[in-house]
Parts: structure tokens; C-alpha cells; sequence
């Protein structure tokens, strides 16, 4: 003797079953009748398209899709540090944007990596591991090298009581010394 649940079974699966018949009956009849009435398949896309909330992905839509896809140029970002996030914004835009906290970010201490040298060489600064033979150029020390700027001007009862009122860096120490004026001997920066 069969079941409530197998009767409900065969009950509904003969209802979905002519639902289904019917639905494809009915597509089978439009379908006609468009081909009759000299339609074709990109007049029904487009009046279909031309309807509201059909959800239609439109060829304009595929072709936004395509240019993102593609590696089109999007807006430009900033991003900066907060006291507790990395954030970022659309350049322009006044609002920062959480993107992620810096606690997130920290992990454990690492060991400490290997030792290293500096030399300067007639142009550049270098760099290598201890022990290593080969040397690194880090940057050009005519990179380095700004504007002259002035003498520092100390206040006249300036805290060393050393009656030092100026701060000069030289290259050379001049032949004649200027009274109040301490001289800083720098190395010699390749123009």
C-alpha cells in the first residue's frame, strides 16, 4: 500500500511535469508567431531589453563589463596612515576609508638580518653584507647634494654659555675664524 508521502511525490511531480509541458508549448507558439510576423532574434532581444526590470545584461552593460575587465583606468586612490588604520580615498574625495587596522598588521619579531657596510666610492654611496665581496651602489652622492643654505643663528644667551652665536658647515675650515661661530668640518660632496 503506498504512502501519503508517495502519492504528494507523484501529485506533484505530475503537476510540475505539466506545468513544464505547458510553458514550452506556449514558447513553442510565440515562437512561431514571431517568425510569422517576420521578427527576428535581435528585434526580440531589443524589445525585450527595452522593458523595465527584466533584468536584461544589456550589450552596453557587456561592454562596461568588457572595459573593467580589460584594465580600463579606474579612479585614483590615496592612501594614508591614521593613528589606528591604514586608510585610503578617491583622490578629491574629503572622506578616509578604514582599510585595514594597524593591529592587524603586526606579528612577531623576527631574528635580526645580516650586518651591513657603507663606503662612499668618488660618486656613490654603497652598500654590502659583511663578508660579501661584491659592493651595491645605493645612490649617487651628486642625488644628495641641495641648495646652500644659511649660517644656523643661535639666540645671544644661548644655553652652552659658550658665547657661540652661529653654526657654519664647511668643507674646509677657513683661514680666518669669525668670533661666535662654531665650525662643522663635512666631507667633501662631489659636484
Amino acid at each position: 500500500m503506498a504512502n501519503i508521502g508517495q502519492i504528494a511525490d507523484k501529485e506533484v511531480g505530475l503537476s510540475v511535469r505539466t506545468k513544464l509541458n505547458a510553458a514550452i508549448e506556449e514558447a513553442n507558439k510565440v515562437e512561431s508567431k514571431l517568425n510569422a510576423d517576420g521578427y527576428t532574434a535581435a528585434d526580440v532581444k531589443a524589445k525585450y531589453e527595452e522593458n523595465e526590470n527584466t533584468n536584461a545584461f544589456t550589450d552596453d552593460e557587456k561592454q562596461k563589463l568588457e572595459q573593467i575587465s580589460s584594465g580600463a583606468d579606474g579612479r585614483e586612490v590615496e592612501l594614508a596612515k591614521s593613528d589606528t588604520h591604514v586608510q585610503w580615498r578617491y583622490v578629491g574625495d574629503e572622506l578616509w576609508v578604514d582599510l585595514v587596522a594597524l593591529a592587524d598588521l603586526e606579528g612577531t619579531t623576527g631574528d635580526d638580518g645580516p650586518a651591513i657596510e657603507l663606503q662612499t666610492t668618488e660618486t656613490m654611496i654603497q652598500w654590502r653584507v659583511v663578508g660579501d665581496v661584491d659592493w651595491i651602489d645605493l645612490i649617487a652622492q651628486s642625488e644628495l647634494k641641495g641648495d646652500p643654505g644659511e649660517d644656523a643663528v643661535l639666540p645671544a644667551d644661548n644655553v652652552t654659555g659658550t658665547g657661540i652665536t652661529h653654526i657654519a658647515a664647511v668643507t674646509e675650515y677657513p683661514d680666518t675664524e669669525v668670533s661666535g661661530t662654531l665650525y662643522v668640518l663635512l666631507p667633501e660632496v662631489p659636484a
